[in-house]
């Protein structure tokens, strides 16, 4: 999927560290993401499907997702670099360093922000820098999805166009973060060995292609949103990002 992968990691090149942080990430999705569409294209392999589907989908939303947070908040994946290159690093031990699901990407909702992002108390600092945050939704995902929208208004229909569309400026971060958190919630359950009653009750081969299918979109959607971010590194031209991201599109529905 190196469609998916040049608009999750840019045009990063090849000669700083933050090139060498994006290049890892991209193959990454590349990976995943070419191992999701075989596994939608399989015909009549409904137990690798359901096996391998939820572990390669949720590999696949992790890495995109970072991916973003690297363009937007270069510094919090360089940090993480320089710690994990240090000799006494440790594979064994849970790291504060690494990128977490919530709080990294998610807010945390047990975080004690205030109602409003903006109101601030004297000697203590309130921002959220989760990728999807209040802070954020304010700063770059409501002007970048703004003018999102204007830039495609003229381009040819398609299904992932009309999606594209039904989200508002207003509820693009809301509603990316209900999503991919629903998409990380469900393909985790499909990793881990959480069922004890057969799954092909509530985890049959369809529900896994649905799920495969709505976290492509999704993480398209936000990947190609951080092209419109005025300050994200390594953008694409605005042509560019969107073509990949309707060729993601036409991809996933030749499997239809």
């Amino acid at each position: 999927m190196n469609d998916l992968a040049r608009l999750a990691a840019g045009n990063h090149g090849e000669s700083s560290d933050l090139a060498a942080v994006l290049s890892i990430l991209g193959a990454s999705c590349r990976s995943y993401g070419n191992r999701a569409i075989a596994l939608l294209g399989s015909m009549n392999n409904d137990a690798d499907l359901t096996d391998l589907g939820p572990f390669v989908a949720r590999r696949l939303l992790e890495a995109t997702t970072t991916a973003c947070l690297c363009r937007v908040d270069p510094v919090r994946l360089l940090y993480l670099g320089k710690c994990q290159a240090e000799e006494s690093y440790e594979l064994t031990t849970r790291h504060s360093a690494s990128v977490q699901w919530t709080g990294d990407i998610i807010p945390d909702n047990r975080s004690k922000a205030s109602a409003n992002p903006w109101q601030t108390k004297s000697g203590t600092l309130e921002l959220d820098r989760s990728l999807l945050s209040a802070h954020n939704a304010e700063i770059m995902w409501r002007p970048a999805f703004t003018e999102l929208l204007n830039y495609i208004e003229d381009t040819e229909f398609s299904s992932w166009k009309e999606n594209l569309q039904k989200i508002t400026p207003d509820n693009f971060a809301p509603q990316l973060k209900g999503m991919l958190s629903q998409e990380f919630s469900a393909l985790s359950k499909g990793t881990h060995q959480e069922f004890v009653i057969p799954t092909d009750r509530i985890y049959d081969a369809a529900t896994v292609k649905s799920h495969i299918r709505t976290t492509f979109f999704y993480i398209s959607t936000l990947a190609l949103t951080s092209h419109f971010v005025s300050f994200s590194a390594c953008r694409l031209p605005p042509a560019q990002a969107c073509e990949l991201f309707f060729s993601i599109g036409r991809q996933l529905e030749d499997l239809a």
